[in-house]
């Protein structure tokens, strides 16, 4: 198995990755395309996230950074808005502004990086851990309680 090591805050991380995943390179960004929704990436609509195809909403790009609450994890940071980060709040995932010295906002913007067998990603969240970014039928953003793979995953698109 290949890992991916990188410098946070002085902390080495490593990332196992699969034969068949990409590198996660921390000084590019990335759009976050469904694997329940094929072809439909993260956006925002009125600061609430949620999957839409390329061509009816600009897709968010990403840069995945050092967690905010923990450099062990990873956040989601906008590309064309720096300082906004994508949180959960109230179980739905929304892109706002980080107040530096909120804890709460912190924990709710960092998520574990997690390698599925398919080549693909998850993200649990840190501070509710049984909980995953995932797509609902509506194609919202949601955290929720150990969702189906499918909906819980997501390629990293150029």
């Amino acid at each position: 198995m290949r890992s991916l090591i990188f410098m946070a805050l002085g902390m080495v991380m490593i990332l196992p990755l699969l034969a068949d995943q990409p590198p996660i390179d921390f000084n590019r960004s990335y759009t976050l395309i469904s694997v329940s929704h094929p072809g439909y990436a993260i956006a925002e609509v009125q600061s609430l996230c949620l999957v839409a195809p390329a061509g009816e909403v600009a897709p968010i790009r990403f840069k995945i950074v050092g967690g905010l609450a923990n450099p062990k994890c990873v956040s989601l940071e906008s590309e064309a808005d720096p300082g906004y980060f994508l949180r959960h709040q109230n179980y739905r995932l929304k892109l706002h502004p980080w107040p530096e010295n909120d804890g709460l906002f912190a924990n709710d913007a960092t998520f574990y990086l997690v390698s599925n067998n398919d080549g693909t990603v998850s993200f649990r969240s840190y501070n509710y851990p049984n909980q995953y970014i995932c797509v609902t039928a509506s194609k919202e953003l949601y955290i929720s309680i150990d969702p189906e793979l499918p909906s819980r995953s997501f390629t990293l698109g150029n």
